[in-house]
Formats: structure tokens, sequence, C-alpha cells
């Protein structure tokens, strides 16, 4: 139980994460989660978590429970949570459709889905787990 209480679990675009226009991903994850001036809110990772909360609950009861009878240690137990929401965040950007995107977004990226141009910033979610 100490190992469980000693771990952290980070799900996200992380700091350091780079657009290839060497921009940060966190920017232009932080523009589309909360909204700008131009932009609208379009929460990816917030309403991914409210939306999967009861899963989530589910998954961390059965982790904690394989993890204190053995079948599993603290840090597998953590990295299945990090890859569930990891994914979970994920679906969220390609299921998301509200807000729309202008008519100049969707001519300018060929696409009407708002939250993918290239995919790079939903390539770039991931998880970490720090000890």
């Amino acid at each position: 139980m100490k190992e469980l209480s000693e771990i952290k679990i980070n799900v996200g675009i992380q700091s350091g994460s780079e657009a290839s226009d060497g921009s940060p991903l966190v920017d232009r994850a932080a523009a589309n989660e909360f909204g700008t001036d131009s932009i609208p809110e379009r929460s990816f990772m917030r309403s991914a978590f409210d939306e999967n909360q009861s899963a989530l609950v589910s998954l961390v009861k059965a982790l904690w429970n394989s993890t204190l009878s053995g079948k599993r240690n603290a840090m597998q137990s953590a990295h299945l949570l990090g890859q569930a929401h990891e994914g979970q965040i994920k679906e969220k950007i390609t299921s998301l459709r509200t807000p729309p995107n202008s008519q100049v977004t969707i001519d300018r990226k060929g696409s009407s889905n708002p939250l993918i141009d290239s995919g790079e910033m939903r390539r770039s979610v991931r998880y970490e787990v720090k000890k």
C-alpha cells in the first residue's frame, strides 16, 4: 500500500511535446481545452475524465484489489490505469464534434473534426508514471 501511495500518474499532453513546427503542443491543447478569444472551448481532457469517471473508479478498485492480492505489482497497476485513461482522452479527441469548426477552418483542414488536423495532438497524448 505504501508503494501505491507514492505513485503519481500524469495523463495528457506532457510538457516538452512539440508540434512539427516546433511550437509547444501544450499551448495548442490548452487553447482547445479552455478556449481563447478566437477558439471555442473544446474540452477533451476534463470531459474525458468526467465522462469516464465511473469506469475509472471501477478500474481503480479492480487494480487496487489485484495489487493487494499480489496478482500484479503497484507499477503494473499504475501503467494499466494510465493506458486506460490515455485511450479515453484519445477517443474523446476523435469523437468530439461540437462546437463545430468554422467553414474557413474546414476548408483549410479538409476535415470537419474540430480537434484533428494533422493528428499530432492526439498522437501526443501520453501517460507517465512517476514514483
